[in-house]
């Protein structure tokens, strides 16, 4: 890929009111403009992630640098500098805003955003694979990450020591995601499998549903449901106590990168390598609303408070 290839083209569309409205505004806008708002364009990294509320999106530069920037001024709220030498791979924002996770040259940085402090944790990785997939418990005290290929890990935050590890199922992990109430975790596999993980025991439950990588997990707010995107093309849901799925969602004319549940749990954002966003109406199983604007992959979307985000691969 050429080095002048723009990165991270980061565009939002306004959800009015409540998401709801953002399906009645995805069904007027313009294809061609998308309903951005504003575009972030990055020559050096594709890690943009917004915070639980909306209010901040944090941004991983050239150099080593972090970069937090509030969205209703405009102006940046704080700056970051790890390793000049090094580029930042992974971002990864607590729920509450005040703690961020980074990896740059395989060591994973817990920062407190408001002063700046840091602690490294130097991540212990036999296959130098890096440290990715960073997500953190819905109280902020646990964040969980794939070191490698095949190892789970799961730390304490104010520590910074492991409190678990898991060796998953046979094949690469893809993606992991945490339960809102931090009992369990799922995880994606090259296979099309997933594994439920109880932080209690070390034995998975093994549920199959789609034929090809699982590229995106995400439970519901509820607990009771969570929702997997695949390779394959489909969005599968699935009921978390019964282990089966609840309905299968076509769509995509590609792969799916990754998903993202409305704080409400009724809408799901999908991002594509068919360079679409799309928007799903779960309670009401109503087509989706498709979202243009990226000349590329779409390969993340985030929704948080009242945006959505969507980055991609733009040339």
């Amino acid at each position: 890929m050429s080095g002048n290839i723009r990165r991270s083209i980061i565009r939002f569309l306004p959800l009015i009111f409540a998401v709801s409205a953002v399906i009645f505004a995805a069904a007027t806008m313009q294809a061609s403009a998308g309903g951005a708002l504003f575009s972030i364009s990055q020559s050096a990294s594709n890690r943009v992630v917004l915070g639980q509320d909306g209010s901040i999106l944090v941004s991983a530069e050239p150099g080593g640098r972090i970069s937090v920037l509030d969205l209703a001024t405009g102006l940046e709220r704080a700056s970051l500098q790890g390793d000049s030498g090094s580029i930042v791979t992974e971002l990864a924002i607590s729920p509450d805003g005040n703690k961020l996770a980074s990896v740059a040259a395989g060591v994973l940085t817990i920062w407190d955003i408001r002063s700046g402090r840091q602690r490294e944790i130097s991540a212990t990785d036999p296959q130098g694979g890096g440290v990715r997939g960073l997500v953190f418990g819905s109280d902020g005290r646990i964040l969980a990450g794939i070191e490698g290929n095949t190892r789970i890990v799961v730390w304490d935050v104010a520590s910074g020591s492991e409190k678990l590890v898991f060796s998953p199922v046979d094949g690469p992990v893809s993606d992991i995601a945490l339960s809102p109430d931090g009992s369990m975790l799922a995880s994606g596999h090259a296979d099309g499998r997933i594994a439920l993980w109880n932080l209690d025991e070390n034995a998975p439950e093994i549920l199959s549903g789609h034929s090809s990588v699982v590229w995106s997990l995400q439970f519901r707010q509820d607990g009771d449901t969570f929702v997997s995107a695949s390779d394959d093309a489909t969005i599968i849901l699935w009921n978390t106590s019964s282990r089966e799925p609840i309905d299968s969602i076509l769509g995509h004319r590609g792969p799916i990168w990754s998903i993202a549940l409305s704080p409400d749990g009724t809408h799901l954002a999908s991002a594509s390598n068919d360079q679409q966003v799309k928007i799903w109406n779960l309670a009401e199983r109503e087509l989706p609303k498709t979202l243009r604007g990226h000349a590329g992959s779409v390969s993340s979307v985030e929704v948080r408070g009242n945006q959505v985000a969507s980055s991609s691969h733009d040339g």
